[in-house]
């Protein structure tokens, strides 16, 4: 992180505890809803990726999982 980003982020923080912290956006989110939920959408990953791989070491595919859940 360089310097004027960390500067930045210090103030953000700083800002935000003097606006009321928690209070402050609990009493956005009633007051706002819509632009609260586009902020929590900014900040909250939309989608995780992850690759399962099976004993082998392989993909486990769909195929896969079938097989291990029918022999189940």
């Amino acid at each position: 992180m360089n310097k004027t980003t960390a500067t930045i982020k210090v103030a953000l923080e700083a800002a935000f505890q003097g606006a009321g912290g928690v209070d402050y956006l609990i009493k956005q989110a009633e007051a706002n809803p819509v632009a609260f939920m586009t902020l929590l959408g900014k900040i909250i990953p939309a989608q995780v990726q992850a690759e399962l791989t099976g004993k082998d070491g392989g993909p486990l595919t769909v195929e896969k999982i079938e097989r291990i859940i029918i022999k189940k």
